[in-house]
């Protein structure tokens, strides 16, 4: 790794950040009483943790590496036995998708190619209609069960294949159709976007990897299809729901904020790609407003359940405890300022400041910023594959991190965060190749 890829994920994080602020400011959003300035100073509080922490790691960072030279082999996990890991979820995670694509396509009484096409074409109401089955259906099925605990094989597929793909030749059909049958499921069956933001963060892990292993990182190549992608699916998608729900695109308002249709965006891509395109837009910028109603609501500790849906729920059910979702700063916030929590973003912080206060969410930033700076480090010296999976699952909570806690918000990504996260703690350093990489030119 030379000089000019140690820091590119920090620079990519704090440059996301700032754009996503101004984004709030000069977008085509219009805010109503848009008090920023805690939000502003907390923000920058936010971003020296995060600077910090992830340049803490640097000279710890070489000590490290020379007492890892000089550890046995007989101390790291096989290239075997993580190739068969990886292998055995690719199987795990194909078997998941084909019995949800039939199941999926058992619901429908005349299944088909053309009825799939018809699904992804009107995306919004099929993506209402899993809302409302969603809502009515009380009894969890036993695949969903299974889809919860063990959904985090469905990322070690995907990340460990593209990283070790070279050496995975034999299982690339089954690769593939899982990730086409995945595709499908989503946008033909569910009609949800965030695991399309998923696998685009995914890919992009990887590939900032495997070229930080050849010493050289030109994120223009991927970030213009990346952000292609982005705003035409997510577009699309939020056009397709603002149809299904009647929506109207050309005056979209409430008391909090409205879609201004005299901004630049809205005059050179018209009313329904201009609306599009502020939706994305919106979705990454306007939680900073949420944030500002949330700052000033005073600490009522949620007994570490607050700032997750999932650890909230669990503990709802088989624990006796009341929804700490209520207490949350967030929640609160709305009984005082009637923005509305659960349906617009506050970003991640207010979430996690429900157990930790906003001050304590700070630190919490230096502490995740120090783990990402290992992640990446050992990911591209040391090709490890179980620092490339928390680096890429991390990358989530970057990219959703001005809307909310993504990743403790559903039971399935909870579970595969702390398991990652707990796995990682303890046998990171196992996982580190013998050959250390250093970065090379092409």
């Amino acid at each position: 790794m030379n000089k000019k890829t140690v820091n590119t994920p920090l620079v990519f994080v704090v440059i996301y950040i700032l754009m996503t602020i101004l984004l709030s400011f000069i977008g085509p959003v219009k805010y109503y009483n848009y008090s920023y300035g805690y939000m502003l100073f907390f923000m920058t509080l936010v971003i020296i943790a995060i600077v910090t922490g992830y340049l803490s790691t640097s000279k710890s960072y070489i000590l490290n590496q020379k007492r890892f030279l000089f550890k046995s082999s007989r101390f790291f996990a096989k290239e075997s036995t993580i190739d068969l890991i990886v292998q055995f979820s690719i199987i795990i995670a194909l078997a998941f998708e084909v019995m949800i694509f039939v199941s999926y396509s058992k619901s429908i009484s005349s299944f088909s190619l053309q009825t799939i096409f018809y699904n992804i074409i009107n995306i919004g109401k099929i993506y209402q209609i899993s809302l409302d089955v969603a809502r009515e259906s009380r009894d969890v099925s036993l695949l969903r069960q299974f889809i919860t605990l063990f959904g985090v094989f469905k990322q070690i597929a995907i990340v460990g294949y593209l990283i070790r793909s070279d050496r995975l030749v034999k299982f690339k059909i089954f690769f593939w159709i899982t990730l086409i049958l995945s595709m499908v499921n989503v946008l033909a069956f569910k009609g949800t976007q965030k695991e399309i933001g998923d696998l685009a963060i995914y890919f992009l892990s990887v590939w900032m990897i495997k070229h930080a292993m050849r010493g050289n990182i030109k994120l223009s190549k991927i970030l213009v299809p990346i952000l292609i992608l982005v705003f035409g699916v997510f577009g699309f998608m939020q056009l397709s729901r603002a149809s299904t729900y009647n929506i109207n695109i050309k005056e979209f308002h409430n008391s909090f904020f409205m879609f201004n249709s005299n901004h630049i965006v809205y005059k050179l891509f018209g009313s329904k790609m201009g609306f599009a395109i502020t939706s994305v837009i919106f979705y990454v910028s306007g939680g900073y407003y949420g944030l500002t109603k949330s700052l000033l609501v005073p600490f009522r500790w949620t007994y570490g359940l607050g700032n997750s849906f999932a650890l909230s729920s669990y503990a709802a059910q088989y624990f006796g405890f009341e929804n700490m979702i209520v207490n949350s700063i967030p929640s609160r916030a709305e009984a005082i300022t009637g923005y509305p929590a659960l349906m617009y973003w506050s970003t991640m912080f207010p979430w996690i400041a429900s157990d930790l206060t906003f001050p304590g969410s700070i630190v919490f930033m230096f502490a995740i910023a120090r783990i990402y700076s290992i992640c990446w480090k050992e990911s591209v010296h040391r090709n490890n594959l179980l620092s490339a999976l928390l680096f890429s699952r991390l990358n989530i909570m970057w990219a959703f991190l001005p809307a909310n806690n993504q990743l403790m918000q559903t039971r399935e990504s909870t579970l595969a965060t702390l398991f990652l996260l707990i796995i990682w703690f303890f046998f990171h350093n196992r996982f580190s190749s013998m050959t250390v990489k250093v970065g090379r030119k092409k």
